[in-house]
């Protein structure tokens, strides 16, 4: 296919004309789906540096740096396992749940993010509970978003 375009192929094998790039980014799904995938990562981009610093001041005893490190467990150990889960349920939905999908779990990960600071001065465990969370609708927005995508194109 030619520059800024994707190949399309048909049942038989034969291919058809590529769809132009431009043609895709003008598709309000195709770019409502992008844009939750980014934001979705964002969040977790965004905890990268940010949790090890406010557990250190947030928490006594200090975390040490393995129990900071740690506290990512839970989340992307609950992506990992998400995500091919989803991959043997999701011929059961179509389209439209998987976009209703895709947006409720964009509503569970903020809700679990707004979270995190609420969570009691010396439980440092309670972690594990939004950042499951988080890591369940991170991996639900992937796989939705990638499956829905790929139909698509």
């Amino acid at each position: 296919p030619a520059a800024g375009t994707v190949a399309r192929s048909t049942r038989c094998g034969e291919s058809r004309a590529p769809t132009p790039m431009w043609r895709l980014l003008l598709d309000p799904f195709i770019v409502v789906m992008a844009v939750m995938a980014c934001v979705a990562n964002m969040a977790v981009a965004a905890l990268d540096p940010l949790l090890p610093a406010w557990a250190g001041s947030h928490f006594t005893p200090k975390p040490r740096e393995w129990q900071v490190g740690l506290a990512f467990l839970p989340l992307y150990l609950a992506y990992s396992l998400t995500t091919p889960l989803l991959g043997y349920i999701a011929p059961k939905y179509d389209k439209c749940s998987s976009w209703a999908l895709a947006m409720g779990s964009t509503v569970i990960g903020a809700v679990f993010i707004l979270v995190l600071p609420f969570i009691p001065v010396g439980h440092f465990w309670l972690l594990i509970v939004p950042m499951s969370a988080l890591g369940i609708g991170m991996g639900i927005i992937d796989f939705v978003t990638y499956m829905v995508l790929g139909t698509l194109m």
